[in-house]
């Protein structure tokens, strides 16, 4: 069972990825998504009011890939 309230902001954009599409899409869905607000973070791309919340999804993301991806 997930526990979706590690996830913050993204949370239920999370739980509906994974209900809709299962974990291992979610997953991918996370990973680009993470590496898109990341990129934008490090090129200040996003307005100075937008910038907190793309960091806190990039975090939220980032703890959704350490606790469910595959660690081989």
């Amino acid at each position: 069972m997930i526990d979706y309230t590690r996830y913050g902001i993204e949370a239920n954009r999370l739980r509906f990825m994974v209900e809709r599409d299962g974990l291992e899409e979610a997953l991918e869905f996370a990973v680009r998504t993470r590496m898109g607000y990341r990129r934008h973070i490090l090129q200040e791309k996003a307005p100075r009011e937008m910038r907190r919340g793309f960091i806190q999804s990039y975090l939220a993301f980032k703890r959704f890939i350490n606790d469910y991806a595959s660690k081989d």
